[in-house]
């Protein structure tokens, strides 16, 4: 539950928390504060527990301590936006880049196969799976600054480096403490 409404809390959804994820990993690249890759990494850790299919795999739409649906639900076409599983395996990718961690990685790639024959069948619907996909599995690009946090010499690298770190896979860019 991570919603608030008058005064009450209220059931969130996987879109809810794939975008609250994919949203603090931007925070996090724009301005490096550790505090927004934790909490990622917090959100993200409790959508997977949440949102499990058990049956499948990937990760249901309504989950767990939500309202039950007749028939479970999962989200793959990409519309307008992004899909929750989009979302979600774009972030899985992205926070399995920045720490070096291969068990996200992995369960990004799990979740790709647990919906792969739908992104083979009809591409054109899965926009926004077919980037995290090219995160997930092309070339990252790694930029290291070394020096203290804060310190001039980092600042000056960091905004030297602002417009010019080559378009790619997002995660290369990194802050010490994080």
């Amino acid at each position: 539950v991570i919603g608030w409404l008058a005064g009450r809390t209220v059931a969130a959804h996987l879109d809810d928390y794939a975008s609250l994820v994919f949203g603090l990993v931007e925070l996090y690249e724009a301005g490096f504060e550790p505090r927004h890759l934790r909490e990622a990494l917090t959100l993200n850790d409790g959508m997977l527990r949440l949102f499990r299919d058990p049956d499948g795999g990937g990760l249901l739409f309504s989950g767990e301590g939500n309202e039950r649906l007749l028939a479970p639900q999962r989200e793959t076409y990409d519309g307008a936006l992004p899909s929750s599983s989009a979302l979600a395996l774009w972030n899985l990718a992205r926070l399995g880049l920045l720490g070096g961690d291969t068990k996200l990685l992995t369960r990004a790639q799990e979740l790709l196969r647990s919906y792969g024959t739908e992104v083979r069948e009809a591409p054109q619907g899965r926009l926004g799976t077919l980037i995290a996909l090219d995160v997930l599995v092309g070339p990252a690009r790694t930029v290291v600054v070394a020096g203290r946090p804060g310190g001039a010499g980092t600042r000056a690298l960091l905004r030297a480096l602002g417009g010019r770190v080559p378009p790619g896979p997002p995660g290369g860019r990194r802050r010490g403490g994080g």
